[in-house]
């Protein structure tokens, strides 16, 4: 009889717990997010350093953007119900260039927790975009509608 009470507790748990998550949906929605560089990446983040910046999620998916980020920036992302996969490049006035590649848990259209990869370019005129550094960030946000 215990074995059959944990085993349908387990259950509540899951169906009530995770399957929202499921259905929820970062569209239209905007995160404050806390993130530690762990890399370097240009202006954007220096190792061990923490940030705050916002994410921007529009109505479809081919719209996505970050608050603080450098000058010109184009976006798009893929809800997946439990999981966000966004891509995000940026231009800034000194010709630098971001990419930045974005996965995260999408936990009850409240909480956002992920990883991304921000790439940093250098403009040259002999070779044009040049790589210079590449940065991994751990991130958490939190819905702010």
């Amino acid at each position: 009889m215990k074995k059959i009470l944990k085993s349908l507790s387990v259950a509540a748990v899951l169906l009530f717990g995770f399957c929202p998550a499921l259905f929820a949906s970062i569209d239209n929605n905007r995160y404050d997010i806390t993130m530690l560089c762990l890399g370097d990446a240009g202006d954007y983040c220096e190792a061990l350093e923490v940030n705050i910046d916002e994410f921007i999620f529009g109505e479809t998916e081919s719209s996505f953007g970050i608050e603080d980020s450098p000058f010109l920036g184009t976006g798009s992302y893929e809800d997946r119900g439990l999981f966000v996969e966004a891509e995000y490049t940026a231009i800034d006035t000194s010709f630098s260039k971001y990419e930045f590649e974005i996965t995260a848990l999408n936990l009850i259209d409240f909480l956002l927790i992920g990883a991304m990869t921000i790439e940093y370019y250098g403009w040259s005129l002999m070779s044009g975009w040049d790589k210079e550094e590449e940065a991994t960030v751990i991130f958490f946000g939190i819905v702010d509608n």
